[in-house]
């Protein structure tokens, strides 16, 4: 991915990321066709196994996405909420602010009905916030689950954000530097729909 151009909005801390996805209630999902990418709005799941997250897919187990996971198998997917449009006196003065997750990583079809059964769970908690469900038989066996393992990803600060802004690998490794191994305190900064600096909070 491009370097991310405005490193000053980035969120990295794990807890701030997992709420914005939890928020979240469509994710777009896109895969390689040729020449092409496909983009797909989806239901999904999400949790976390051992430090990284993992998103869930439903669908018919045939047609042009499981086609393109199978020949592909790698995705890029972005999901998005609170959107609020900042208004000013002139046109070019306005900007949005919104937070969104942005990522990619290798996508799979499951085999098992045990794993099934969890992603099944998994949308079913994202779109009812319960996760308390049941699956009978056949119907595991009818529905593909698609298994997306999240390796880049960046959350993109609610403090307007321009949407003409790359994000990318930069201040990613410090995403899962946290996640992962932890750090001595989290650094938030501020900003106005300038982009200037307007506060920095330091929490551990």
């Amino acid at each position: 991915m491009r370097p991310m151009r405005r490193q000053d909005r980035a969120v990295t801390a794990p807890e701030k990321i997992r709420a914005v996805i939890d928020a979240c209630e469509v994710c777009r999902l896109g895969l390689q066709d040729g020449r092409g990418v496909y983009v797909v709005p989806v239901n999904f799941g999400h949790t976390v196994e051992g430090g990284r997250h993992v998103f869930y897919f439903h669908g018919a187990a045939e047609g042009r996405k499981v086609d393109l996971v199978r020949r592909n198998g790698w995705a890029g997917f972005e999901l998005d909420t609170g959107y609020r449009l900042q208004g000013a006196e002139a046109a070019c003065g306005y900007t949005a602010a919104f937070q969104s997750v942005i990522g990619e990583g290798p996508i799979r079809v499951v085999e098992t009905a045990e794993e099934k059964r969890r992603g099944l769970a998994a949308i079913m908690r994202q779109a009812t916030c319960c996760g308390d469900w049941t699956f009978p038989d056949a119907a595991v066996d009818a529905v593909c689950v698609l298994r997306l393992d999240a390796e880049d990803y960046k959350e993109l600060k609610d403090q307007g954000y321009d949407m003409d802004d790359w994000v990318g690998k930069a201040g990613v490794e410090q995403a899962f530097e946290s996640y992962l191994k932890g750090t001595d305190g989290v650094r938030t900064i501020f900003t106005n729909a300038d982009g200037k600096v307007t506060s920095e909070i330091y929490s551990t």
